[in-house]
């Protein structure tokens, strides 16, 4: 699967102010999509053409308490950019357009670049408001 290109459009962080004397953390749970295809509108040769996945990646710290409020949350939006043979992109289009699927394998993949690349911005944008790593991060152990 050539990926040509990624790109994140949009990212954003934010923190809930809570105006309570204990907060309790709970899970925090992150979720990645696939929102739209397009064909990209420049011809790559006369043998291929491409595809634009449009992701959104959302991560949401939910709190153990108080119940039902949140911690803050996290929303990145993105594009991978995928070329391959004229009849595959044509199958991936109708997939898309038809019942929005893509081939398991072909959507594996580009879900893979995505989550990789949201994962990475998350944790960035984590830091900046004062979240928890969305990502699980290496500890070292004290030796005994």
């Amino acid at each position: 699967m050539p990926i040509i290109r990624k790109k994140l459009r949009e990212s954003s962080a934010k923190r809930e102010v809570l105006e309570v004397d204990r907060i309790k953390p709970g899970k925090f749970k992150n979720d990645i999509s696939i929102t739209d295809v397009k064909e990209i509108q420049q011809q790559v040769s006369t043998e291929q053409k491409g595809v634009i996945f449009e992701y959104e990646f959302k991560t949401d710290f939910a709190l153990e308490e108080p119940q039902g409020k949140s911690l803050g949350n996290i929303k990145i939006i993105g594009e991978i950019f995928y070329v391959d043979a004229n009849d595959v992109v044509d199958e991936i289009l109708n997939g898309w357009k038809n019942d929005k699927k893509v081939k398991p394998e072909i959507m594996k993949k580009a879900l893979d670049v995505a989550f990789k690349d949201a994962q990475i911005e998350a944790l960035h944008q984590a830091e900046k408001v004062g979240l928890p790593s969305p990502v699980p991060l290496m500890r070292l152990k004290d030796s005994k």
